[in-house]
C-alpha cells in the first residue's frame, strides 16, 4: 500500500493524509470538511505560507502579486487556469506582497 500524501488544507491549513491513489479524487479536510482541492489557488498568507510548503508533499505553486502590478493582473487569468488544470498534482496559491511584508 502506498504511502499517504500530506496535504495542507487551504481554509484552515490542517495537515491531512490522503492515500496516493485518492489524490485524483480530491477529498475533504478531516478538520474543517471543507474541500482540498477548488480548482482555483489558494490564499496563502505570512502566517500560513510556511505550514503549507514545509508539510504538503505536493509541490506548491505560488504567485507573488501586488494589486498595482499590471503584469500580476495578466498573469492571474493563466494562473487560474492551471490550477484548474493541474490541481491536485500540485497546489497553486496566491500571496499578495503588499499586504505580507514583514
Amino acid at each position: 500500500m502506498p504511502e499517504p500524501i500530506k496535504i495542507v488544507c487551504p481554509h484552515c491549513d490542517a495537515v491531512n493524509k490522503l492515500p496516493a491513489d485518492k489524490l485524483s479524487a480530491g477529498g475533504k479536510c478531516g478538520k474543517c470538511k471543507k474541500k482540498l482541492f477548488a480548482a482555483k489557488p489558494a490564499t496563502l498568507t505570512a502566517a500560513n505560507a510556511q505550514r503549507h510548503f514545509e508539510q504538503s508533499d505536493i509541490p506548491v505553486v505560488v504567485d507573488c502579486w501586488a494589486a498595482w502590478c499590471g503584469p500580476c493582473k495578466s498573469f492571474a487569468p493563466t494562473f487560474n487556469q492551471a490550477a484548474k488544470k493541474l490541481e491536485p498534482a500540485f497546489r497553486f496559491a496566491k500571496l499578495d506582497t503588499e499586504k505580507e511584508q514583514r
